[in-house]
């Protein structure tokens, strides 16, 4: 699973152990926990069954994008797409490690992009945040 914001482009990956959508919203909310966010974009996969309840834990709308749509959610498929660097596209996810998942996603979320005025997706959050009310 991940999750990407489109504004600071930060990454929050998470290995599942199933597809079951009480797995998904656990997940999603506790990645989610004390970072800001407006509203989830997902696909219409089964394992969204629990978008209700998801959209309230959160307080943020969940919407879905049309299927065969990627283009629909741009910055995701384009994260996705970096971490076929470290995990090629066939890779068996039973066999990676959360910890292997950690340590891509850091790697992506201090790399300086030039969307960002060459700032990493991690201080562009921490400014953010920063701005809080």
């Amino acid at each position: 699973m991940t999750q990407v914001d489109r504004k600071t482009r930060f990454l929050v990956a998470r290995k599942l152990d199933d597809h079951k959508a009480l797995t998904l919203r656990e997940s999603i909310c506790s990645s989610l926990q004390g970072l800001p966010c407006r509203s989830l974009t997902v696909d219409k996969g089964k394992e969204f069954a629990a978008h209700k309840e998801t959209s309230a834990d959160l307080e943020a709308p969940i919407y879905f994008r049309h299927p065969h749509s990627p283009w629909e959610r741009p910055t995701n498929e384009n994260t996705n797409g970096l971490l076929h660097q470290f995990f090629p596209k066939y890779t068996s996810f039973l066999e990676v490690l959360q910890e292997h998942l950690d340590w891509a996603v850091d790697l992506l979320n201090t790399r300086p992009r030039k969307c960002l005025g060459w700032k990493t997706p991690l201080q562009a959050m921490s400014e953010g945040l920063l701005h809080l009310d």
